[in-house]
Order: structure tokens, then C-alpha cells, then sequence
């Protein structure tokens, strides 16, 4: 299923400079796919990316673009909580697009992707800093969804107030009936 969807995983363009995960929102309780766009910065190739994923995240799966191998961390209970792909490789100066399925948590909340990025001659940046940091980690936000206790609420005013119009429409229609005999 996730390959279905992984099309273009990899896709090769001019680095920016921070890892960002798109799409950078989400709504609550949902299933998504997450791509993690990691840039290239050095004159060398980064071979191999990892990542930890956020803590509140229900990961499902993850992919590997065309050419990388993806091996998956797993936690207690069998839970994935991190992947690395080697084997394949991101030019200098370009980036590439990992890709995770995910259930997101059912309350709004803000996640923080942790990813160490190796370049070919063995030298690692560690995205994991605050925002401020010069390689912070990745953020995105899962905004919380409207409640079904608001939504049932909702459901029963636009009945009642659909019930109240039956009953005038009925009433000014007999009404007219009376008026006429």
C-alpha cells in the first residue's frame, strides 16, 4: 500500500536548509503520509538517513525510495519507533523525500522528528536541537479535532430546530384550511 503511494519518493531537488516534514499540519486521529525531506549540504553525498519518530506518532509503515534499504526500529510491544535507510545516495547541494505512514494522535499536538543524517565519509549531522538550534529538529503540528461530543451537539440543534420548522409549516397550514371554511 505504501508504495503505492511512495511514487516519487525520492525526489532529487536543490537542498533547503533544515530537514522539514511535509505536510507540515495535520488533523488528529487520521491516517497520513509523511514525507521527511532531508538536504545534502556537503560537496559529498549523504548515504544514509535515520529517524526517530515522534513518541505521539502511531507509525504503520515506512518506505524506501528506489535504491535505499530500509531497516525499522522497533520498540516495546512491537511498536515502530524508528527507520534507517542506506544504499542509496543524495547528491550534494540536493535533497530527497522519506516517506512514513502514520496514524496521527487523536489530540492536537506538536512533533518533533529526530533525524542524524551520514555523508559518505562517515561525518554526521544530528537534526535534533530546539528551534533555534543551527540543526534543530523537524517539527509538524496535528491540530485537534472538533470533539464528537460538539459534534453530536451540533447534530442535535439542527434537529430540533428542523423538527420546530415541521411544526409551524404544519400549523400555518391548517391555519389557511380553517380560514378558507
Amino acid at each position: 500500500m505504501l508504495a503505492a503511494l511512495a511514487t516519487g519518493a525520492l525526489l532529487v531537488s536543490p537542498a533547503g536548509a533544515h530537514v522539514s516534514v511535509s505536510p507540515a499540519q495535520g488533523p488528529a486521529g487520521v491516517i497520513q503520509r509523511y514525507a521527511v525531506t532531508v538536504p545534502s549540504e556537503k560537496k559529498i553525498p549523504t548515504t544514509r538517513v535515520e529517524i526517530d519518530f515522534p513518541a505521539e506518532l502511531h507509525v504503520t509503515d515506512v518506505d524506501a525510495p528506489a535504491g535505499w534499504t530500509a531497516t525499522r526500529q522497533m520498540g516495546k510491544g512491537g511498536r515502530l519507533v524508528g527507520a534507517g535507510w542506506a544504499g542509496g545516495a543524495i547528491p550534494p547541494e540536493q535533497s530527497a523525500d522519506f516517506g512514513v505512514m502514520a496514524r496521527n494522535p487523536d489530540s492536537g499536538t506538536t512533533l518533533g522528528w529526530k533525524v542524524i543524517q551520514t555523508y559518505q565519509d562517515g561525518s554526521e549531522v544530528h537534526w535534533t536541537g530546539p528551534p533555534t538550534a543551527e540543526f534543530p529538529a523537524a517539527v509538524s503540528v496535528v491540530r485537534r479535532s472538533i470533539g464528537a461530543g460538539l459534534v453530536t451537539a451540533v447534530a442535535l440543534v439542527i434537529l430540533l430546530v428542523g423538527g420546530a420548522m415541521v411544526v409551524l409549516i404544519r400549523r400555518a397550514g391548517r391555519r389557511g384550511d380553517a380560514s378558507r371554511a
